[in-house]
């Protein structure tokens, strides 16, 4: 088996090399990894190392065009390609996809009264640490939850 990275202006195989290693702030993280193999009716895995060392806002994601299947790299060690005979030739992609923060919304925010307490339920649009103070009258801070 004999992966290569094509590198050429759109992608394409204008060069072929082993690794490929660029900065993150290049603007387009792409690569595009042609997996070669002559050995017919064997799997071909692919495997890659941790990836928390990555940045938390770069997505890693392994693109199969052949089969449209998305590896998420961070969750997965390996990404295996069936080889049916007759050898293998196929370009898989690797993408670094940003992800901005999403903003946090507190929707459906209703307090209902009961016999003994107040209930505050609510909905958030992302995952969230939630604090609460409970005021007076007066402004001032009674208890913190």
């Amino acid at each position: 088996m004999a992966p290569r990275f094509l590198i050429g202006p759109d992608g394409g195989a204008s060069a072929c090399y082993l690794t490929d290693i660029r900065s993150p702030d290049d603007r387009r993280l792409v690569w595009t990894v042609q997996v070669n193999s002559n050995i017919d009716n064997v799997p071909i895995r692919l495997s890659w190392p941790d990836m928390s060392q990555v940045p938390a806002d770069l997505h890693p994601i392994l693109i199969d065009p052949t089969t449209s299947r998305r590896i998420y790299m961070r969750t997965t060690s390996g990404y295996e390609i069936h080889n049916e005979g007759g050898g293998l030739q196929r370009i898989v992609r690797i993408e670094m996809e940003r992800h901005k923060p999403a903003t946090l919304v507190v929707t459906a925010l209703a307090p209902t009264r009961t016999a003994l307490a107040l209930e505050m339920p609510y909905t958030l649009s992302a995952p969230a640490a939630v604090s609460a103070q409970i005021m007076n009258l007066a402004g001032r801070a009674v208890r913190a939850i």
